[in-house]
């Protein structure tokens, strides 16, 4: 294990991913503000327009930057069923000065991992291992870290130097991380795998990192095909929506196909669409 763990520092330095991500940020023009007014309209009846709206608030997409707003719709998301918009609410209200918000969006958060949004689960061992934000619990944290590692979620990596040059990760402190990283696949680890990877960062602008992009849709294709999913569904605010239940990638992941089930759909917008607040709690994780 230790071996893994000296191999994982050392390659952290010169390596990083750019999967099928999607940013969404600042936009003034008619077309984003007709965006905004339709996901608007439609996040009265439908959950992941709900989700959506809450980034367009939060970045100024088609309206004024409002994060109250956002929090506002990521919250009604959540109350609706939605994984991704607790999981939004929950980071977003991590990141505020009260200290009662805190501890909301930490219970948001980890009602996202124990539903089973990958992300969620990761920063829940980020959140809880860090003295940062104020709750750090080495024996909760390994329990979720632990479960990072189990569902190969390859951002763990950065949680896991970050405890390895703190001298946390032995079996003493973390003994369900190191069982889990002694039972992980050598792919989980930089340097090991294969070109075909699907960990969520943004490149650091520096010549020395290798970087490897997957061409996806872009913000529009994404953006209209939510819309003629709501056009074509009843309202669904009652319905338990995840956005979390279908991995890989195929056909229908890939919008120039003849249609994109709406699972397929809330998957690709759960992971894939990035609004600069969130590029900015990963780019500080670790």
């Amino acid at each position: 294990m230790i071996k893994r763990i000296l191999l994982l520092a050392a390659t952290l330095s010169t390596f990083s991913v750019l999967a099928e991500e999607v940013k969404i940020g600042k936009c003034d023009t008619s077309q984003c503000k007709e965006y905004f007014n339709d996901y608007k309209r439609y996040a009265k009846s439908h959950i992941d327009a709900a989700a959506m709206l809450g980034d367009m608030y939060l970045n100024g997409y088609g309206t004024e930057i409002d994060e109250e707003e956002a929090l506002d719709a990521y919250m009604k998301a959540a109350r609706w069923g939605s994984v991704l918009g607790r999981y939004k609410a929950g980071l977003l209200m991590l990141t505020s000065d009260d200290e009662d918000d805190r501890e909301k969006g930490l219970t948001y958060l980890s009602d996202a991992a124990k539903r089973g949004h990958p992300n969620a689960i990761y920063f829940m061992g980020e959140v809880l291992s860090n003295d940062r934000y104020g709750f750090k619990n080495l024996e909760i944290a390994d329990e979720w870290i632990a479960a990072s590692i189990k569902s190969q979620n390859r951002n763990v990596i950065y949680v896991l130097s970050r405890l390895n040059e703190e001298g946390a990760l032995n079996a003493t402190q973390m003994p369900l991380t190191v069982a889990a990283v002694e039972r992980a696949p050598d792919s989980l680890f930089p340097g090991n795998e294969s070109k075909e990877l699907s960990a969520m960062r943004l490149p650091p602008e520096d010549s020395r990192f290798e970087v490897i992009e997957v061409n996806g849709p872009n913000l529009r294709e994404i953006l209209d095909h939510g819309l003629a999913l709501f056009k074509a569904l009843p309202r669904d605010i009652h319905k338990k929506s995840t956005g979390t239940r279908i991995r890989g990638r195929d056909c229908d992941d890939v919008f120039s196909c003849s249609s994109v089930p709406a699972e397929n759909w809330q998957r690709y917008v759960a992971y894939s669409v990035r609004t600069p607040f969130e590029a900015a709690l990963w780019a500080a994780r670790g």
